[in-house]
């Protein structure tokens, strides 16, 4: 694995984590009643989530994904500022 590809690991798992933490929250506040009335889906979903991200293929599917989506908006954003604006 590259070092690219381990930082993109990070970001996901920091999304994750916080993904979950906002989920727990909403939950504790009886505000989302689907963890309480669905709890093993929910920790399902959570471990096939992070099986997913520890993938190397999907890992490697992000990291093309974000560098082809960044390269056209960044190309396209040179055309309107010029070479120096980035």
């Amino acid at each position: 694995m590259t070092t690219d590809e381990i930082i993109i690991i990070r970001k996901l798992f920091t999304f994750i984590v916080l993904l979950n933490l906002a989920g727990l929250i909403v939950a504790i506040m009886d505000v989302w009643p689907y963890p309480r009335n669905y709890t093993d889906a929910l920790v399902l979903g959570n471990l096939l989530t992070a099986i997913l991200v520890r993938n190397e293929l999907f890992g490697r599917f992000v990291y093309l994904l974000v560098n082809k989506l960044f390269a056209r908006v960044s190309g396209k954003l040179t055309l309107l500022h010029g070479s120096h604006a980035f």
